[in-house]
């Protein structure tokens, strides 16, 4: 314990120097440097193909600059109906999903990067580190309007800057966006502070100005939003109704955002990963007891968010229950801090409202760019009492408290930032399963190109999405047109029932089966049973439900003999993609599950 207090008093000396501005950003760029060769990752080859209007892919959104516009069923249905036909999308997607994203600022700068840039990805990523180090260095200038000494906004900059949490955000492309909404956002939190402390007119129009390039950076910027209704609660300094009143402009740039978001028919809809919280607020309100103690739990402590999404329904409650209980104990330790010094008020009011918006899809650890800006405040205050000798003595400051003082020093300043340089690379892990899917797809027998891949099972239905984008930037041919039977890392068994017809069992829950297989459908917007899906080539047909009403057994029958030379059966395994052959008639083949990505 002694030796955690004794490096931050070395520190202390490093964090309070007014240079500390300059070497804590560039500190940040040099943990995340790494990522320079992390290459393209998942979504960032969709967002390729629309910047450079591939029109050998199907169902691209029409203007180059809506890189984040992935599903747009609610506007144009057809576009659904062509995307299964391809095999983009699994044939269990909803008629009307939607997954649209109003990001025009980010998509610009994508734009400019895969226009400019060629192939040379390692110039976007540094593209990506300079947004970073902003974030870093306008996040210290706020820290330094509210916290002193000096060194307590040094301590919170470097621990916000060098936060794990940030890696995945930082180091992948395509979540440039929520970096951008994080800068102008904070940029907003400045102009504010600036405008109703110190009078500065001019302030009051930049203030709203940010924040509605938060908002066309990315959605993530409505989180602006919680750390000024913070500030209204705990440090406007005039009457509580003139607080609110200012609060005004916001409402107005929010309203107009919002309007010109429906007005281009983005959002989201029919997908089990995303809520819309203006469509279906019961449902958010239900997601938001759930979700927003595990995004606060990860901030503050370990593990990441991200393990929320892959447990069962009953585990995921218990790892709910167990973040809230988490989260209300170092609450309960921050008290006597948060009871004399109105600023911690704010960062943790902020910090707690600004992770509502995330709660409207899956949790995961880079949404956690402004709830830091908060959190890394809060810690810093903390730690910074606890270098007070005569904090030792209090009543109130007992060993409990000691001990999260240690196990935070060694947390945000000893692994967090050997994490953050690690995890810089995980969009290369991310990527890797998607590589080898696009690699291994087309047949390697030879014999001539078939007319649809007949994928049998995979361990997310999300992974096909991307194999045409992968395979038309690496040159590779993109009509191959899986059909995809089946996802989930479950068992399955394949009878075929005639020399055309397969049906599939689930043997364990059914489709739809845990969050990442909702991308495309809402589990809780059940198909129909017994009901007939005519594809192009085959016709689908649930035959039989589970428990919850999930398919169980689903009936496959083709338009042609299994054997026809147009059809290439494969299977998902370590390997990559492996050559399937149909069971007799009358015959079963089980399955074992595929591997979880």
């Amino acid at each position: 314990m002694r030796l955690c207090f004794s490096f931050l008093r070395h520190i202390k000396y490093l964090l309070g120097r007014r240079r500390s501005n300059i070497w804590i950003p560039l500190a940040a760029i040099a943990f995340v440097l790494p990522s320079l060769c992390a290459g393209l990752a998942g979504d960032d080859y969709f967002m390729r193909a629309v910047a450079l209007q591939n029109t050998d892919i199907c169902c691209l959104p029409q203007s180059a600059f809506d890189l984040f516009a992935f599903v747009s069923g609610s506007t144009d249905p057809a576009v659904i109906r062509q995307g299964m036909a391809t095999g983009l999308y699994p044939w269990w997607t909803h008629p009307h999903l939607t997954i649209a994203f109003f990001r025009p600022l980010a998509s610009f700068t994508h734009w400019l990067d895969f226009r400019l840039g060629g192939d040379a990805v390692w110039l976007m990523h540094l593209h990506s580190l300079v947004w970073y180090a902003l974030l870093v260095l306008t996040a210290g200038l706020l820290y330094q309007r509210f916290l002193s000494p000096f060194w307590t906004a040094g301590l919170a900059t470097l621990l916000y800057a060098l936060d794990y949490n940030h890696s995945i955000g930082a180091a992948s492309l395509c979540n440039r966006n929520a970096v951008m909404a994080a800068v102008f956002g904070v940029l907003a939190l400045l102009n504010h502070d600036r405008w109703r402390r110190d009078n500065r007119k001019l302030c009051s129009i930049g203030a709203p100005i940010c924040f509605f390039l938060s908002l066309l950076s990315a959605e993530a910027g409505l989180a602006t939003g919680g750390y000024l209704v913070a500030y209204a609660l705990f440090l406007e300094k005039k009457k509580l109704f003139t607080g609110w009143v200012v609060l005004l402009p916001y409402v107005i740039t929010a309203c107009f955002w919002r309007t010109l978001y429906l007005a281009g028919g983005y959002g989201v809809a029919h997908s089990g990963v995303y809520t819309d919280p203006g469509n279906d607020t019961l449902q958010f309100i239900i997601d938001l007891g759930k979700r927003l103690p595990v995004l606060l739990q990860a901030q503050l402590a370990l593990p990441p968010s991200d393990l929320w999404a892959v447990l069962p329904p009953t585990f995921a409650l218990m790892y709910a229950l167990g973040a809230a209980t988490v989260v209300l104990f170092i609450a309960w330790g921050m008290l006597p801090i948060l009871r004399r010094d109105a600023a911690i008020r704010f960062f943790a009011a902020g910090m707690t409202l600004s992770a509502i918006p995330f709660c409207a899809t899956v949790p995961s650890n880079r949404f956690l760019f402004f709830i830091g800006i908060g959190c890394m405040a809060v810690i810093a205050r903390f730690l910074e009492m606890a270098l007070e000798p005569a904090a030792w003595f209090l009543p109130y400051w007992r060993t409990t408290r000691k001990l999260l003082a240690c196990v935070w020093i060694i947390l945000w300043l000893f692994i967090s930032p050997l994490l953050l340089a690690l995890l810089s690379l995980s969009p290369r892990a991310v990527q890797k399963p998607l590589t080898l899917a696009a690699e291994t797809i087309a047949p390697r027998d030879g014999k001539s190109s078939p007319e649809h891949v007949v994928v049998v099972n995979i361990p997310s239905d999300l992974m096909l999405f991307y194999v045409p984008f992968i395979r038309a930037a690496s040159g590779q041919g993109t009509h191959l047109h899986p059909v995809l039977l089946s996802a989930g890392s479950m068992p399955i068994a394949v009878q075929r029932v005639n020399d055309r017809t397969l049906v599939i069992r689930y043997l364990d829950d059914g489709l739809l089966t845990g969050l990442w297989n909702q991308v495309f459908r809402d589990a809780a917007e059940l198909i129909q049973q017994d009901v007939p899906l005519k594809l192009t080539h085959c016709s689908v047909m649930v035959t039989s439900v589970n428990q919850v009403g999930l398919p169980s057994e689903i009936t496959f029958a083709f338009a042609v003999p299994l054997e026809d030379e147009s059809l290439a059966w494969v299977i998902w395994s370590e390997q990559g993609f492996i050559p399937f052959i149909p069971p007799a008639t009358g015959a079963t083949v089980l399955i074992k599950p595929a591997r979880p990505l």
